[in-house]
């Protein structure tokens, strides 16, 4: 098996110190719960269902764990044990762990590497996400440096590899290599989600509802911050089509409404405030939504500038360098980020300059090596 040491276990806290200091302490806690979803994603979360059948709820789990944790490996595949996929997303370890059915493993062949079968729920997850593209029914189109780009589909991860030794009692440690779309979407083209009130909104059935409502309200929270806003109102028909309620009358869906909304104000503790409005018309009821402050727009934009800054300059760095050059990989900048040992130092300049830039801290050649091997220190 393929042994790679790199991840989340023994990071530095650094990151987590200089944020700290530059930013009071309740601010950092509530950024920490912020994660990204790449805005073609959130705006076609039906098509989920679709590309993954039965895996859906699993697949856009994953998509919020994996865009969250992109934040601290940054240099490398991104390493992570089962047990703590399910402590981010509220899974439960035993049902994941499952081997699948027999027969379905005879007739499927399950991914194979080095003796080893992907044959558990969650590995066949990962597989999937390898091997099955996202496909959107309607074209997302976007902008990129005045370039109008089109996203037919996206491609969750990848490579997947795992560092298991099945003669000693080593935890499995999954090690995954995101598709370039998907990390260019965290970096460029995003909304920000609130991942504890993500995972919290999942308890109990109907989990998939209630968290694609915790959705809509991050994607509509982020727009409303972009503008220096924090109210508006809403057809409450926008809400209740995330809870299949079409065949139920108007007062049950208000009610049905009404329960997701306080669940998850309340117990999934998103901070927003909302009332219904009666329209003037046919019974039509409209929410006031009132999004609380959950972060400062000052600490946002210091991460958002880091990101983009780190991953376009280290792009430059690896034109610079190779870009004429005939290479076996398909994605060879991706190839040469995730190879810990090449150019080791010119990379460490860049993540230097770029956070001293975003956060106005320089960082020593040690605290960046650190960062750069080991990762950040997610809190």
């Amino acid at each position: 098996m393929n042994y790679f040491t790199a991840g989340s276990d023994n990071v530095v806290s650094r990151f987590e110190a200089d944020y700290q200091r530059k930013n009071n302490r309740e601010d950092m806690e509530n950024i920490t719960h912020l994660g990204r979803i790449d805005r073609a994603i959130a705006e076609n979360l039906s098509d989920i269902r679709v590309s993954f059948e039965d895996y859906a709820g699993l697949a856009l789990d994953f998509i919020i764990f994996i865009s969250k944790r992109i934040k601290y490996d940054l240099f490398g595949y991104t390493c992570f044990t089962l047990q703590e996929f399910c402590e981010a997303t509220g899974r439960n370890r035993g049902d994941l762990a499952q081997k699948l059915p027999a027969e379905y493993l005879d007739k499927k062949k399950p991914h194979t590497v080095e003796g080893y079968r992907f044959e558990t729920v969650f590995e066949h997850l990962l597989i999937q996400l390898m091997k099955t593209n996202l496909l959107f029914s309607n074209v997302y189109t976007t902008k990129d440096r005045n370039e109008t780009v089109k996203i037919e589909s996206i491609r969750i991860i990848r490579d997947v590899q795992l560092n298991y030794n099945r003669r000693s009692n080593e935890i499995k440690r999954y090690e995954v290599r995101l598709s370039p779309e998907l990390l260019d979407g965290f970096i460029k083209r995003y909304y920000t989600i609130d991942t504890e009130a993500y995972k919290l909104a999942g308890k109990g059935r109907g989990r998939e509802n209630r968290q694609a409502v915790v959705i809509y309200l991050s994607v509509l929270r982020h727009l409303l911050f972009s503008q220096n806003n924090n109210v508006t109102t809403i057809k409450m028909d926008v809400i209740s089509s995330y809870l299949n309620t079409e065949n139920k009358k108007t007062f049950h869906q208000k009610e049905m409404v009404d329960n997701v909304l306080k669940l998850i104000r309340d117990k999934a503790k998103f901070p927003f405030n909302y009332k219904f409005v009666s329209g003037s018309k046919n019974y039509t009821y409209y929410i006031e939504l009132s999004f609380l402050p959950a972060y400062s727009k000052a600490t946002f934009l210091k991460e958002h500038n880091f990101y983009y800054g780190l991953l376009d300059d280290l792009k430059l760095l690896y034109n610079s360098k190779y870009k004429d050059l005939v290479h076996r990989d398909k994605e060879p900048f991706q190839a040469w980020l995730t190879t810990r040992k090449v150019d080791v130092k010119e990379k460490v300049q860049v993540l230097k300059k770029v956070y001293a830039k975003a956060f106005a801290i320089n960082l020593t050649d040690n605290q960046a090596m650190n960062i750069y091997f080991k990762g950040l220190k997610e809190p």
